[in-house]
C-alpha cells in the first residue's frame, strides 16, 4: 500500500513539474512577445485608424465581404482617417498608405523589397520563385537578367506581334459594332493573352480564335482563383485550403499550367542545345527581327538561370503581363465612350500619323508619334490603376516625414487609387483630363504621386512593354471603330470596382461601338475624283446597284460599269474604296508591284469566316513565312509522284463517266470535284479520301454551298457584320457546313500524322514531304494554322481545277473540230493506247491540249478578280489618277482576257491564240489565270499538269458528243463569287470510245 502511494506521489510530482515548466515557458514567451512587440504597439497607437478587438484586430470589419465590398471598406477608411491608416488583421499590423511623401520613404527605400507574408503565401503556388514572389539576392539577380531582355531592340520586334493580334481583335469586334452593348474586357484579355504567350514563351495559344482551349480556360481560371482565396484569410493555412473544393480546383489548374510551361521550356532548351547554343546580340536588330526570339529564348541564351528558375519567371511574366494591359485598354475605351471630345483628339493624332491609311499595321517608329494617346492611357491609369495594392514589409523603423513613424515588423499597404486622386497633385482629381500628362504639367510633380507600375526597386520591369502594347492595340481598334457610349457612365465603373488580382469593375466595361466613319474616307474619294464610277451613297457606297440581283446579275452589272466608265473605275463597297482595273499596263504597275502583297479588305470581308488566316488571306510576315514553306511542296515533291496520282484518279473518273449512258444528260462537275479532291489530298496531304469509289457527292455539295454563301453574302452589306450574319439562317447553315468540312480536313491531317510518326520512328529521311510534314517540321506553325492552311490548299486546289475541267469538256462538246484535233495529238502520243498512264515526257508533247486549257482559262478564269491593298503610299495609275493609301485594287481578269486589242474576236473559242507564234509579243499582264505579282498562285505549274493529265486520260476513254448549253449560254449565266462558275451547271452528252 505504501509502495502504491509512493508511486502515485511520484507521478503527481512529475506532472506538477511539467505543468510548472510549461507555464513558465508560456509566461516567458508571452513576456518576450510583449517585449519585442512593445515598440510596434507604441508606434501603432499613434497612427490613426479604427479600434481593434483583442486577438482578431479589425478582421470582423471584412467578415463576409466580397471583393467589391473589400475595396469600398478600404476606401472608406482612407476617406475617414486620411493618407495613413492602421489596420490590425489578427496580430499583423497593416498601414494603409497613400501620401506621396510617405511612399517615397517606403517604396524608395532600397532595403524594403520584401512583400507581405500573406500575399507571398497566396501567390507562391502560382508564381513560385518568380520575380513577383522572390526577394534578397535571388530577386536582385533575376531582376537584372530579366531587365536586360526588355532591351529596346527586343521591344522593336514585338510590335509586329502587337499589331497582328490587335488586327484579330478588330475582326472579333466587328460582331459587336452594330450598337449592341457588350463587355469589351473579355475580348481584349484574350488578345493580350495571345500577345504575352507569343512574346514571352514563343508559343501560340490562339486565345482569340479558340477561347475554349484548355490553356486559355486554365489561365483565366487561375486569375479568378487567386482573387477568391485572397478574400478568405481563414484559408491561408495550406492543409486546410487543400481540403476545400477551391483548393482542389486550384491544384488541378496549376498542375496543368506549370506542366505546360515546363514542356515549353524543355522544348526551347533542347532547340537551343541542338542548334549549337548560338547566342543573339541584342544590339543586332536585324538578327533579332529575323529570329523572332521570345523572352524565354533570351533567358535560355543567357544561361544564368536554371530551367526551374526560367520556368518561374516565364509563368510570372505571362500572368502579370496579360491582365494589367487588358484592364488598362478597357478603361481607356470606356472613358473615351464618355468623353467624345477626347476621342476626337485621339483620332486627329492618328490621322496625322497614318495619313490616308487607317488600316495599316502600327510600327515601332509610329509609337513615339502618339504622345496624346499615351497621355490618355496614363490618365486612365491614374483614375484606375490596374494594380490596386502595393505591399512592402517594413524591416526597420521608418519616419514617414509627415509626423508618423512606421514600426519595424509592420506591413505597408500602398493604396495607389487614393494616391492618384490626391487634390494637391491632381486638382479636380475625379475629372478625366489627359492634359495632366503633358510635359509641362508633369514638371515638378512629386515622383511618387503617380505610381501605376509601382515605384522604387520593385517597379514593374516591363512597363515600356505594357505601354507599347496598349498604344498599339488602342491605335488599331480606334482606327476601325468609334466608342459610342459607356453604358451607365463612369459611375458604372467606380461603383462596382473589385480589388482582385487587378482593379476592375465587377459589372464589366459595357460599351457600345460603331464602325468609324473617317474623314480620310472623304479624302480618299476626293483623291479619286478623276476616276470615273457610279454615284456612291453614304454607308452602302455603290452596293445599291447589286441589291435584289442574283449572282449572275451581280457579275454582269460590274462588267457593265467597266464598259460604261472605262478601264479604270472606282466602286465603293460600304465604306471601302475599290479601284477596278482592266488595263494591263496599269495592272503591271499595281498588281505587279512587289510591295503590294496584302489582300484587299474587300476580299476579306466575307471569306475570312471560311478561310481564316490561311495563305489565301493572310499578309505580312505570316504570309511570307507560310508561302515560303508551302512553295517548297511544289519543288521538293517529284513530278513522277504527282503524275502517278493524277493518272490513277483520272482513270477512276474516266471509269465513272463511262458508266453514264450516252442518252443521259448530266452535270460533269459533280463527278469531277471528288476526283480533284482525291488528287490534292494524296499529292499534297499524303493521305487518301477515296471520294470516287463510289462517287461521294456529299463533300462536293458542302464545298458548293460554302462558295454559294460567300457569293450571296458579298452583295448584302448588312450581313458584313459577323454578329448579324451568324444569327441568320444562312450564317447558321454555313457554320454547320464549316464544322463538317473542317472536321473532314482534320481527319485527313490526323491520318497523315499517324503515317508521319511511323516514318520518323524508322528514321526514313528520304520520304516525300507533304503539307503537314513541311509545316510541322518548320516549328513556326501551330496546329490550328496547319488545319487552316490545309483547308485553304484543299479548297483552292480542288474547286478551281474542277471548274476549269468542266468548262473544258463543255467547250470540246460544242467545238467538235477542236476535240478532234486534241485527239489527233493524243493518239500520236499514246499510239491509240486508251488506258496508258501519262508521263512527264507525254505532258511536254501535249502542246495543243495546253493551248485548249489556256483558252478555257482565258474565257473563264476561275478567279475573276486579283485583289491588293494599297498600304504604304499612294500609287500613280497614270493619266492623273491615283490609288490612295487605304484603298483596294481589283484587276478584272475577265475584262482583260476579252480585250479586243489583246485578243481579236475575243468571244470566239480559239486555242490557236496560244500557239508560240501568236503568243509572241503579247503583254505579260494580258493573261492572268493564275494571278500575278508576288501573290501569283504557287501551284500554277501543278494545276496545268493536273488538268492536262485529267483531260488526256478522260478523253481517251470517252467522247463529249455535245454540250447542252453552249459557252455563250453559260457566259450569260456566270455566277460571281469566290470563283467564276456556271449557274446552270456543265451539262453534256458523252459516249465511250
Amino acid at each position: 500500500m505504501k509502495a502504491s502511494n509512493h508511486t502515485l506521489y511520484g507521478t503527481e510530482t512529475w506532472w506538477k513539474m511539467i505543468t510548472v515548466g510549461l507555464m513558465t515557458m508560456a509566461i516567458a514567451s508571452l513576456f518576450m512577445y510583449i517585449w519585442t512587440r512593445k515598440r510596434l504597439w507604441q508606434l501603432a497607437a499613434k497612427l490613426p485608424g479604427p479600434t481593434p478587438l483583442p486577438v482578431l484586430g479589425n478582421l470582423l470589419a471584412f467578415a463576409g465581404c466580397d471583393l467589391i465590398q473589400f475595396f469600398q471598406i478600404i476606401m472608406k477608411l482612407v476617406d475617414k482617417y486620411g493618407s495613413i491608416v492602421k489596420l490590425w488583421l489578427g496580430q499583423d499590423l497593416f498601414v494603409l498608405t497613400s501620401d506621396p511623401v510617405a511612399l517615397e520613404r517606403i517604396l524608395g527605400n532600397k532595403s524594403f523589397i520584401k512583400r507581405t507574408g500573406y500575399v507571398t503565401k497566396l501567390g507562391k503556388p502560382f508564381f513560385r520563385n518568380g520575380l513577383l514572389m522572390s526577394d534578397g539576392e535571388t530577386w536582385r539577380l533575376h531582376r537584372k537578367i530579366i531587365s536586360s531582355t526588355f532591351h529596346n531592340n527586343v521591344l522593336d520586334q514585338f510590335v509586329s506581334n502587337f499589331s497582328k493580334n490587335s488586327a484579330i481583335l478588330v475582326n472579333k469586334l466587328r460582331n459587336y459594332s452594330n450598337g449592341t452593348t457588350f463587355d469589351v474586357y473579355p475580348l481584349i484579355s484574350l488578345s493580350t493573352l495571345d500577345v504575352i504567350c507569343e512574346t514571352a514563351m514563343g508559343t501560340q495559344v490562339n486565345a482569340q480564335l479558340d477561347d475554349d482551349g484548355e490553356y486559355v480556360k486554365n489561365v483565366l481560371k487561375s486569375v479568378q482563383l487567386l482573387g477568391e482565396r485572397f478574400m478568405r484569410p481563414w484559408l491561408s493555412t495550406d492543409w486546410l485550403f487543400n481540403l476545400t473544393e477551391l483548393g482542389k480546383v486550384q491544384a488541378a489548374t496549376l498542375k496543368y499550367l506549370h506542366g505546360h510551361a515546363q514542356q515549353v521550356v524543355a522544348e526551347k532548351l533542347e532547340k537551343f542545345k541542338s542548334g549549337g547554343k548560338q547566342k543573339t546580340q541584342l544590339e543586332d536588330i536585324q538578327s533579332l527581327r529575323k529570329k523572332k526570339l521570345s523572352l524565354l529564348d533570351l533567358l535560355i541564351e543567357d544561361e544564368q538561370l536554371s530551367p526551374e528558375e526560367i520556368h518561374d519567371e516565364v509563368v510570372t511574366i505571362v500572368a502579370a503581363g496579360s491582365e494589367t494591359t487588358a484592364t488598362t485598354c478597357s478603361y481607356v475605351l470606356a472613358l473615351l465612350g464618355v468623353h467624345q471630345d477626347i476621342q476626337d483628339k485621339v483620332l486627329e493624332e492618328q490621322n496625322i500619323i497614318f495619313a490616308n491609311d487607317f488600316y495599316r499595321c502600327v510600327t515601332y517608329e509610329d509609337l513615339p508619334n502618339m504622345p496624346y494617346l499615351e497621355q490618355v492611357i496614363k490618365e486612365a491609369m491614374r483614375l484606375f490603376p490596374p494594380i490596386p495594392y502595393l505591399f512592402r514589409m517594413i524591416e526597420k523603423e521608418t519616419d514617414l516625414g509627415n509626423g508618423y513613424v512606421l514600426p519595424a515588423g509592420c506591413y505597408s499597404m500602398v493604396i495607389s487609387y487614393a494616391t492618384h486622386r490626391n487634390h494637391k497633385y491632381f486638382p479636380d482629381p475625379d475629372r478625366f483630363d489627359p492634359d495632366r500628362f503633358t510635359p509641362e504639367n508633369c514638371l515638378g510633380r512629386h515622383p511618387y504621386a503617380y505610381i501605376p507600375f509601382g515605384a522604387g526597386r520593385r517597379m514593374c520591369v516591363a512597363y515600356k512593354f505594357g505601354i507599347m502594347e496598349a498604344k498599339t492595340l488602342l491605335s488599331t481598334v480606334l482606327r476601325h471603330y468609334r466608342v459610342v457610349d459607356l453604358v451607365g457612365g463612369v459611375s458604372s465603373l467606380v461603383n462596382s470596382l473589385e480589388s482582385g488580382v487587378v482593379l476592375k469593375p465587377a459589372s464589366g466595361f459595357n460599351i457600345q461601338m460603331s464602325p468609324l466613319m473617317l474623314k480620310n474616307q472623304f479624302r480618299q474619294l476626293n483623291k479619286v475624283k478623276n476616276i470615273p464610277g457610279p454615284l456612291a451613297l453614304p454607308f452602302i457606297g455603290t452596293l445599291y446597284q447589286l441589291l435584289g440581283a442574283d449572282l449572275s446579275q451581280c457579275f454582269k452589272k460590274i462588267i457593265l460599269n467597266t464598259k460604261r466608265y472605262g478601264k479604270i473605275i472606282r466602286l465603293v463597297f460600304g465604306n471601302q474604296l475599290l479601284i477596278v482595273i482592266s488595263d494591263p499596263d496599269t495592272i503591271e504597275r499595281t498588281i505587279g508591284n512587289k510591295t503590294l502583297i496584302d489582300r484587299a479588305e474587300i476580299a476579306k470581308i466575307n471569306v475570312k469566316t471560311v478561310f481564316g488566316d490561311g495563305i489565301l488571306l493572310n499578309s505580312g510576315e505570316t504570309w511570307k513565312t507560310h508561302r515560303k514553306l508551302l512553295s517548297g511542296l511544289f519543288h521538293n515533291n517529284s513530278t513522277e509522284n504527282f503524275l502517278v496520282s493524277f493518272s490513277k484518279y483520272s482513270a477512276v473518273l474516266a471509269d465513272n463517266l463511262a458508266k453514264v449512258s450516252k442518252e443521259t444528260i448530266f452535270d460533269t462537275y459533280s463527278y469531277v470535284l471528288p476526283c480533284t479532291i482525291d488528287i490534292i489530298i494524296e499529292t499534297l496531304m499524303g493521305a487518301k479520301s477515296n471520294l470516287q469509289t463510289p462517287v461521294n457527292t456529299d463533300l462536293s455539295k458542302q464545298y458548293n454551298k460554302v462558295l454559294h454563301y460567300i457569293a450571296h453574302r458579298a452583295k448584302r452589306p448588312w450581313l458584313y457584320v459577323d454578329f448579324i450574319f451568324k444569327r441568320t439562317k444562312m450564317g447558321k447553315t454555313l457554320e454547320n457546313i464549316l464544322i463538317y468540312v473542317y472536321d473532314f480536313t482534320q481527319g485527313i491531317i490526323n491520318e497523315r500524322k499517324v503515317e508521319y510518326n511511323k516514318i520518323i520512328s524508322k528514321e526514313e529521311n528520304n520520304q516525300t514531304k507533304y503539307l503537314f510534314d513541311v509545316l510541322f517540321e518548320s516549328g513556326e506553325v501551330t496546329d490550328r494554322e496547319i488545319l487552316v492552311e490545309s483547308f485553304n490548299m484543299m479548297t483552292a486546289g480542288s474547286e478551281t481545277t474542277a471548274t476549269v475541267f468542266s468548262f473544258a469538256l463543255v467547250a470540246l462538246g460544242e467545238y467538235q473540230e477542236i476535240q478532234d484535233k486534241v485527239m489527233e495529238e493524243q493518239w500520236s502520243i499514246f499510239n491509240n493506247g486508251i488506258n496508258q498512264p501519262v508521263t512527264y515526257e507525254d505532258l511536254q508533247n501535249m502542246v495543243y491540249l495546253e493551248q485548249v486549257v489556256k483558252e478555257v482559262l482565258r474565257l473563264f478564269p476561275p478567279v475573276s478578280y486579283l485583289f491588293r491593298r494599297v498600304v504604304d503610299e499612294d500609287i500613280d495609275l497614270g493619266g492623273g489618277m491615283i490609288a490612295p493609301k487605304g484603298s483596294d485594287i481589283g484587276a478584272l481578269c475577265t475584262n482583260i482576257h476579252k480585250d479586243p486589242a489583246l485578243f481579236p474576236d475575243p468571244e470566239r473559242f480559239d486555242p490557236d491564240r496560244f500557239s508560240p507564234e501568236n503568243s509572241y509579243g503579247r503583254h505579260p499582264y494580258a493573261f492572268l489565270p493564275f494571278g500575278a505579282g508576288r501573290r501569283q498562285c504557287i501551284g500554277s505549274r501543278y494545276a496545268m499538269m493536273e488538268l492536262k493529265t485529267m483531260l488526256s486520260v478522260v478523253l481517251r476513254r470517252i467522247k463529249v458528243v455535245r454540250a447542252i448549253d453552249g459557252l455563250k449560254e453559260i457566259e450569260n449565266n456566270l455566277e460571281f463569287g469566290l470563283i467564276i462558275r456556271s449557274a446552270i451547271g456543265y451539262k453534256i452528252h458523252i459516249e465511250t470510245r
